[in-house]
């Protein structure tokens, strides 16, 4: 009976509360390799791999998480950190985390699937012949000389090389093209990826020089996205106009390649747009391009948008209110998360929730219930639901 008074109670106080915002900022990582050093000295290494290096225990990070947000990637190690504390020796606990660390943990994790797999040189066959490129290019001996040889893509070390180039140098392609009747090349999935691959090991070029396009640096590529001019077409949250797409609702938790693969995409439609209204085509130089990309992919890292409503939901279901009050309401076993600085954004929230994982769930034994599980969605509208209450309680 408690707990349905509990539920109706806080019920009432939320839909009064349901219009409050459903996103929660965090700030951009500066460099997303960083917390790759939190994944050795906290020992993480030991049991778990990224993409087949490292310890064999536990799951791979790079299979099993690379595809999740922020808060999937939290979700699994919250859900495993029972199996985790089992394996663990009795002298040994759960490693902890500052917020910092926690930022740059879960930031490098998100950052795996940012990275290219190895393309298929068969498969980029195909993607030569049928996007027509030896219509205008040499390599390997193949081909025409209309444009440059393509030989030299061999001392490019990864596709982004290559996708700067292409956008460099789209626009005078796009024009050439059309004069020629030779249809403008689309890439989908991992095409250009393919195509590298192919390009790359028929070459006839050889060097042991190579152009590296680095991991790029997102808070660099925020600069740069507004210093090309983007924000003049584009939307990010309340920054920017709305003649393009807005940026912060199209999908980029995508490999790296695929990202430069969506601007190629629509590249007529801007330089159409940006000679009407008498813009400049942005010119990349040395790693901007990666800059940007890595800028675009962490969008959504910044934000976690998810339902207010469902969040209290989530919270009651979960039990979390047993212990917890929100404003007043619920447990007083533990900390009131509508007026605690531990919700002040949904990183902290995280390193909260980890670093007394072990705690807690000492006391959900004790008060003989399960401890929770969750799934990504269900985390996204939790962490919405408590910043959001505390946004109400600070009013």
């Amino acid at each position: 009976m408690r707990f349905a008074g509990i539920f109706g109670i806080i019920a009432c106080v939320l839909l009064a509360m349901s219009g409050l915002s459903s996103a929660q900022e965090v700030g951009l990582p500066n460099n997303p390799l960083t917390g790759r050093q939190i994944f050795m000295e906290k020992g993480c290494v030991k049991c778990h791999s990224i993409f087949g290096r490292g310890g064999r225990t536990g799951r791979d990070f790079g299979s099993s998480l690379a595809h999740l947000g922020p808060s999937g990637i939290f979700a699994r190690m919250w859900n495993h950190s029972p199996e985790m504390s089992s394996l663990l020796k009795s002298n040994q606990k759960l490693p902890v985390f500052t917020e910092h660390e926690m930022a740059d943990f879960i930031a490098f994790i998100y950052f795996l699937s940012y990275l290219d797999e190895e393309g298929d040189p068969a498969r980029g066959q195909v993607v030569l012949k049928e996007k027509k490129c030896l219509a205008c290019h040499q390599v390997g001996g193949q081909g025409t000389e209309v444009g440059p040889s393509l030989d030299k893509i061999r001392s490019y070390a990864n596709p982004l090389s290559l996708a700067q180039r292409m956008w460099q140098y789209g626009l005078g392609m796009s024009a050439l093209m059309t004069q020629m009747k030779v249809p403008r090349p689309e890439f989908k999935g991992t095409e250009l990826i393919d195509l590298f691959a192919y390009l790359r090991q028929i070459s006839n070029y050889r060097t042991d020089v190579f152009t590296y396009l680095t991991p790029g640096k997102p808070r660099v590529g925020e600069m740069l996205f507004e210093k090309k001019g983007c924000l003049e077409c584009h939307r990010i949250g309340n920054k920017g106009k709305a003649v393009g797409p807005d940026i912060t609702r199209v999908e980029l938790h995508l490999g790296v390649t695929q990202i430069a693969t969506l601007m190629w995409k629509h590249g007529p439609g801007m330089w159409g747009e940006m000679k009407q209204t008498g813009k400049e085509l942005p010119v990349f130089e040395v790693n901007e391009l990666a800059d940007l990309v890595a800028y675009l992919y962490y969008l959504k890292f910044t934000r976690q948008e998810g339902d207010f409503i469902g969040g209290q939901r989530v919270f009651i279901e979960k039990r979390c209110v047993q212990c917890h009050a929100i404003n007043g309401v619920g447990g007083n076993v533990a900390t009131d998360l509508a007026r605690s600085e531990k919700t002040l954004n949904y990183i902290r929230i995280t390193t909260y929730m980890w670093n007394h994982n072990e705690q807690m769930r000492a006391l959900m034994k004790k008060m003989d219930f399960p401890m929770p599980r969750f799934s990504e969605s269900e985390m996204t509208d939790l962490f919405t639901y408590l910043l959001g209450s505390r946004k109400e309680d600070e009013k």
